[in-house]
């Protein structure tokens, strides 16, 4: 063969395959949206694209990268086995975005590695309809960071937007660590996706580092300095009892159980929920974000537990700014004493599961076997600090200890500070302990408002209204609380609908229906039980007595106070059913609305 003929032959070789493989590629249909909507807090936004192929094309994968911001991989919802159908991401926008632009990149394998963009040119683009109050504050494009490691190791370069423990310009090993430090890094709030399964937190510092809650947040508890949305990957059926088990002593009559002792860790749960654990080397969550600005923290279906520090707020969250929370369980957190803390009134263990010092806002909370060990501290639950707001709707409050106030304490304004304010609906609050005789549940000094509570089975008593306190009661539940009374002392602002059994405090306020007070008839109030929801809940149960119409009580709920469509336990669980059969569908008081 002459070298005419040899060379020929390569170019029509490189011809041939030139054409096989300009043969063999993929296409990409935009399918998102058309009608895309503002989603807060964290605006997530599906994305959707249909993948076809010609030739002998496997598709590895499909990203979609959002114009200076997120870049998420694609799950396969509808593909065959060579990856062709269509396929799906929820990714977080920016919150204050009219517009989002995007593009896609399709990894397929033809059969060498090759990557294809769309569209070629430019962007795809949707508009986004209606607006976040967080607009006018809020800049920068979020980035989204999913969690791949239950290591507790720190990010290798905050704030080049990678997740990486390595100081490598790509995603790698992302840990939660990592992830909250690239978030911190970062302005605009971010989302960090959480795979189930159970974080530990082993970075402890030693000595006095953190003595004065500054952050530092490679090490020790997890600082939040920046907004940021930190969700579980978790379905929506999921309930507490999936992940902790109640303990109780025997069965009582009727099948019914007998009051809880424990709500404890569920073994073998772990790939059920996900669990942020302290390690019992600090706090967990110390939140900065919002104290001196309009930033926010936001947590969803996600548990909080095995925190432990002595003589500093907040066993589990310490919230100096904004947060709110949704389905969140914070349980077995503990505060101590340490060999040089102050003791009693003076003690700075406060609020074992959450100490309050900022704008809290939660719904579908557990609050749950939180604990102040030893003879000091205040609020086994939650400490609402000073100049605090917390409101808390569809909640449970249970098995939390202190020795002043097992479930709640309100502070005072003193030095011409405000006071604290906590607002409850829907929530119930029952099985919390104090060690000190005189002491209740909840005690208010500042501001509180109970709407639809169930306030039963505290071991000393109910509610305190102490001097100068502001306690506005409705259409709650107050009942078999201890030693002490269910409502035991100050004033109590009642707009009416209320059933206090045992009562010592002043009742004042223009009731627009009556409170039914110390009648001498039986509230059964049942164990904790899961019976729909996220949370557990106390069902009131029969027989009834005619004397407390605890059920469709005529009359008795108060029409100045808005309403709840719904129980503690959300939707599905309509408020006014006609539980006695009479024609009437009325509101329970407390929590529960009882359907027989």
């Amino acid at each position: 063969m002459n070298r005419l003929a040899g060379q020929s032959i390569r170019t029509l070789y490189i011809m041939l395959t030139t054409t096989l493989l300009s043969a063999c590629t993929v296409n990409l249909t935009d399918e998102t949206g058309p009608n895309l909507a503002v989603n807060p807090p964290i605006n997530l936004q599906t994305f959707e694209a249909d993948v076809t192929r010609r030739g002998g094309v496997t598709i590895d994968g499909v990203t979609v990268a959002l114009d200076g911001g997120a870049t998420q991989p694609l799950t396969g919802v509808a593909v065959d086995g060579n990856g062709v159908g269509t396929w799906r991401a929820d990714v977080s926008v920016a919150p204050c975005e009219e517009l989002v632009s995007y593009r896609f990149s399709v990894d397929y394998s033809a059969p060498s590695s090759r990557t294809k963009v769309f569209p070629e040119e430019g962007s795809f683009v949707q508009p986004i309809s209606g607006t976040d109050p967080l607009c006018d504050n809020v800049i920068s494009a979020s980035k989204t960071f999913t969690v791949n490691s239950y290591e507790d190791l720190p990010d290798g370069n905050p704030g080049d937007g990678f997740c990486n423990i390595t100081n490598a310009s790509n995603d790698g090993t992302c840990t939660l660590r990592a992830a909250v430090m690239e978030a911190n890094a970062r302005s605009g709030v971010d989302l960090i996706r959480v795979p189930t399964g159970r974080y530990r937190l082993t970075r402890e510092k030693t000595g006095s580092a953190e003595a004065d809650d500054t952050p530092e947040d490679a090490w020790g508890d997890l600082d939040i300095t920046d907004s940021v949305a930190i969700v579980g990957i978790v379905g929506d059926s999921i309930h507490i009892g999936r992940f902790m088990q109640t303990q109780t002593s025997s069965v009582g009559p009727g099948g019914y159980l007998v009051p809880v002792v424990n709500f404890i860790d569920r073994p073998n749960s772990n790939n059920t929920f996900v669990k942020i654990d302290g390690g019992e080397i600090d706090r967990v969550f110390d939140i900065h974000v919002g104290s001196t600005d309009s930033g926010f923290a936001f947590f969803n279906k996600i548990a909080v537990l095995n925190g432990h520090i002595n003589d500093r707020p907040g066993g589990g969250i310490l919230n100096q700014g904004r947060l709110r929370l949704s389905r969140v369980a914070v349980y077995d957190n503990r505060l101590s004493q340490g060999s040089g803390g102050a003791g009693g009134v003076f003690s700075q263990n406060k609020g074992a599961g959450i100490a309050n010092l900022g704008v809290l806002v939660a719904e579908e909370l557990a609050l749950v076997n939180n604990r102040i060990l030893g003879t000091t501290g205040f609020a086994g639950a939650l400490w609402a600090n000073a100049n605090s707001s917390a409101t808390i709707n569809n909640s449970l409050l249970a098995l939390n200890q202190a020795r002043f106030s097992g479930a709640i304490y309100v502070d005072n304004g003193e030095d011409g500070s405000a006071a604290g304010s906590v607002a409850l609906t829907n929530t119930t609050v029952a099985y919390n302990s104090n060690s000190g005789s005189s002491n209740n549940a909840i005690n208010n000094h500042g501001s509180l408002t109970l709407n639809f509570v169930t306030l039963v089975q505290n071991n000393r008593g109910g509610l305190a209204s102490n001097a100068g306190s502001l306690s506005s009661v409705s259409n709650s539940l107050l009942a078999n609380n201890g030693s002490n009374q269910d409502c035991d002392s100050g004033t109590v602002n009642s707009s009416g609908g209320n059933i206090i059994k045992d009562n010592g405090c002043t009742i004042d306020g223009a009731q627009l229906s009556p409170d039914l007070v110390d009648f001498s008839g039986s509230v059964i109030a049942d164990s904790l039980r899961h019976q729909g929801g996220f949370t557990y809940v106390i069902p009131i149960r029969p027989p009834f007595d005619p004397s407390s119409s605890i059920i469709d009580p005529t009359d008795r709920i108060s029409a100045a106070i808005p309403k709840p469509d719904f129980d503690q336990r959300g939707s599905g669980f309509d408020r006014a059913i006609d539980a006695d059969g009479n024609g009437d569908a009325e509101m329970d008081p407390g929590a529960y609305e009882y359907s027989p």
